[in-house]
């Protein structure tokens, strides 16, 4: 079996003669598949099945490119795993590694709300970039039921894709990365929004941009032009996480239930 083989198989149930013998099925039902060997990360031998080939040529010639494969060390084993199965233990690992709290609730959110619900079920191996158009596709379609995620969000699921098939290349699950030449989807909702501010809101801001500006003349050359309205006193970048603690530290302070900065733009016009 070493250098494999190709067999057809039919999911329609066996027809029997009159006489009880199993006859062979018809030349068109079925599907054509291949069979070969290879070894494992432990060098232990393993069967290789794949199929679903509409003629014995294409079985055959999918076997001699596996073959190749094995031959330049260029193979790949999914060992059957759905992408569900996949990101799973993926965003598990990344855990176990020390991911940030906050990063794996939205790759949770982008598993379980967007990517598995339209591959999910697919074999790793078979995810092509058009899959990957689809996930984002459907995040960006507006949803009859709850909320449709805003174009932020589905910018966002795209690196995630990226990052978890890129972890399925480097294990030699997959040959390629679907997600990498895969370019932005346009969200219905457009890419800019407004929010209008309060006048003590927009006082605010112009308070600190006047600070931010005394602190650059200060620093001048070293001064960091990063963009972001908070930075640090050099204009270097603040980490996201700092300035979230730090705003639920300041909403339990003043006795307010729990909720998100990204909430905010919700309610400025309460009260």
């Amino acid at each position: 079996m070493n250098g494999g083989f190709t067999f057809k198989r039919c999911r329609c149930p066996p027809i029997a003669s009159a006489s009880g013998n199993t006859l062979a099925f018809r030349k068109k039902h079925g599907s054509w598949y291949f069979a070969a060997e290879t070894r494992t990360a432990e060098c232990r031998r393993k069967q290789i099945r794949r199929g679903r080939f509409k003629t014995q040529a294409d079985a055959q010639a999918a076997l001699t490119a596996f073959s190749h494969d094995q031959a330049t060390a260029a193979a790949t084993d999914d060992q059957n795993k759905t992408v569900s199965e996949f990101l799973e233990g993926w965003l598990s690992r990344k855990v176990s590694n020390g991911l940030r709290p906050t990063t794996a609730r939205g790759y949770r959110y982008h598993i379980d709300g967007y990517i598995t619900p339209v591959i999910g079920a697919l074999q790793l191996r078979d995810v092509r970039p058009t899959h990957i158009e689809q996930v984002l596709s459907f995040a960006a379609t507006p949803k009859p039921v709850g909320k449709t995620p805003g174009p932020t969000t589905v910018r966002r699921i795209h690196p995630t894709m990226r990052s978890a098939f890129a972890t399925a290349k480097r294990q030699r699950l997959i040959p390629y990365n679907p997600a990498v030449h895969v370019g932005p989807i346009k969200t219905a909702s457009g890419q800019d929004r407004v929010v209008d501010l309060d006048e003590a809101t927009v006082g605010a801001l112009l308070s600190h941009r006047l600070h931010q500006d005394s602190q650059r003349a200060r620093w001048g050359a070293a001064w960091v032009n990063t963009g972001p309205v908070l930075t640090r006193e050099g204009g270097s970048g603040i980490h996201p996480e700092i300035v979230t603690k730090r705003f639920r530290e300041l909403t339990v302070a003043a006795g307010l239930r729990p909720i998100r900065v990204h909430d905010l733009r919700h309610r400025t016009r309460a009260g």
